[in-house]
């Protein structure tokens, strides 16, 4: 009985000791925030400095943007910082966070108040967000890949009333104010059996002749990473997929589709020497079918017209209602023209049918070079770090649009027989082959970036750290001649700091 207590209390002894290794570790991986231009441990923090272990989210939920959820793991971030926007940080480089996925970001740290963001100079007066990407550590080479596809359900649609119900309620509020009611009985009445929703039109924005069930979200993510004393590396390749509810014209093409691919190296190349470089790239693509059919939804009357005519409910004997069909360009499955009204001359149904699409096209390139000296046989604790960066973006829109006429029809009863006698056209059909480049334009970021630091224990107790810096950056932006709007200058933004 002895022995077996004896073999069972070092067990739990050896258990203890492995989660107390496993604790340290951890410790020791998440001792280090970064901050400003530099790294300190998490005790040594003063000031408002909040900080995310991005590589623990990604293992607990789905997420794209690199930014997504922060509120709930920072105080006092709502997707700004005082009400105000932050500067973003990606690698130190001022960028887009739409940029970078959460996938490739290690640590987010978010500088909230004057101590924590001064040497980044008046550009920081909002708050500052740090985004780190992932570096490679000293292992063997190991290869990750994840895919997440996702089927999104509408949790419920706006409830508005239908044209019958609206029409009633619209006459009772007419009577309450002493004027007379606009829709008669009949009507109402044939409004609501739905007999011929051409002439009694009842709009139902949210049914599946509109709308899908069901958008899918698709994506997959690989990692390479691992390394040497020499060298480590990493690289972060992705694909994302989604299309959208919208099933109606043009719409139903809607998707987004985007491809990145991200490398960081780190090098020793002498006992004193480091240098690392990173590259990212950036494909994006968005096709969007002209309309704005979510606005539309909550302003148009559901019988305000009805969006398509029937051509076979034309008056057989009516040449000019003949020669309409005969030289519109715009007979939607040979059977319909677009419908409208004088003051719907263009509306959201029939830019989705007619007016034609817009593809948006961003390309982004961003590179890093850093270098790193230990200057300890000048000086002990002295140590050098230089960075240069250059981003570029590019984006760039091709364009289909052509105008077109609708008809606002005028409605009799022939024989028992709903007939269109008459049609008022508004607007002019015109016909289109050939895209055009319908926006263009680029951005250029030049950043780089000098720092002398001294970082001494004396003694085991008196730790004195300091550092001067010179960080700068310049922005250049293309006019855009579409819209008048014009950047002759470049941002340019220089500060010098000591602490």
């Amino acid at each position: 009985m002895k022995n077996k207590y004896i073999i069972g209390s070092c067990i739990l002894l050896i258990i203890s000791l492995l989660n107390s290794i496993g604790v340290y570790a951890q410790e020791r991986k998440d001792s280090l925030v970064n901050v400003a231009f530099g790294a300190i441990a998490k005790k040594d923090i003063l000031g408002a400095i909040s900080t995310v272990n991005a590589s623990e989210i990604t293992e607990k939920k789905y997420s794209t943007y690199s930014l997504d959820g922060l509120q709930s793991f920072v105080g006092g971030y709502t997707g700004n910082i005082w009400g105000q926007s932050p500067l973003i940080l990606v690698d130190g480089v001022p960028r887009n966070a739409n940029d970078i996925r959460l996938t490739e970001v290690e640590s987010i740290t978010v500088l909230k108040d004057a101590s924590a963001i001064v040497l980044y100079g008046s550009k920081a007066a909002k708050g500052v967000v740090l985004i780190t990407t992932k570096r490679g550590q000293i292992q063997p080479l190991t290869i990750d890949v994840r895919a997440n596809t996702g089927i999104f359900v509408p949790k419920r649609y706006p409830s508005y009333l239908n044209a019958a119900d609206y029409m009633t309620l619209y006459n009772e509020a007419s009577r309450n104010d002493g004027i007379a009611e606009r829709y008669s009985q009949e009507q109402i009445f044939n409004t609501a059996s739905g007999a011929n929703p051409y002439r009694y039109p009842d709009i139902n924005f949210f049914s599946s002749e509109y709308l899908r069930k069901v958008y899918n979200r698709t994506d997959l993510t690989g990692e390479i990473h691992g390394g040497s004393e020499r060298a480590r590396y990493y690289t972060n390749f992705g694909m994302a997929y989604n299309n959208s509810l919208m099933q109606y014209g043009y719409q139903k093409k809607n998707n987004d589709w985007r491809f990145n691919v991200r490398a960081n190296v780190d090098m020793n190349l002498t006992e004193w020497l480091t240098a690392s470089t990173r590259a990212a790239v950036v494909i994006s693509d968005n096709y969007s079918g002209r309309g704005n059919f979510w606005g539309t939804s909550a302003t148009l009357r559901p019988n305000w017209f009805a969006p398509l005519l029937p051509v076979d409910m034309l008056d057989p004997h009516n040449e000019t209602l003949s020669s309409f069909v005969e030289t519109s360009s715009h007979v939607i499955d040979g059977k319909y023209l677009l419908g409208g009204t004088t003051t719907d001359q263009t509306n959201a149904f029939s830019d989705m049918l007619a007016a034609g699409y817009i593809k948006n096209k961003n390309r982004t390139f961003q590179f890093d070079i850093n270098m790193g000296a230990d200057l300890s046989s000048v000086l002990q604790g002295l140590t050098f770090k230089s960075a240069f960066s250059i981003d570029y973006m590019n984006y760039y829109n091709e364009a289909y649009r052509v105008d077109y006429a609708v008809y606002q029809p005028y409605w009799s009863n022939m024989n028992g027989k709903d007939v269109i006698y008459r049609l008022d056209k508004i607007n002019v059909d015109k016909s289109s082959t050939s895209e055009y480049i319908g926006e263009a334009n680029y951005s250029q970021t030049i950043a780089a970036s000098g720092q002398l630091n001294y970082d001494r224990t004396f003694h085991s107790k008196h730790n004195i750290n300091a550092a001067l810096l010179g960080w700068g950056y310049q922005i250049q932006t293309s006019a855009d001649e579409n819209h008048g709007s014009s950047s002759y200058h470049r941002i340019s933004n220089l500060n010098l700091g000591l602490q």
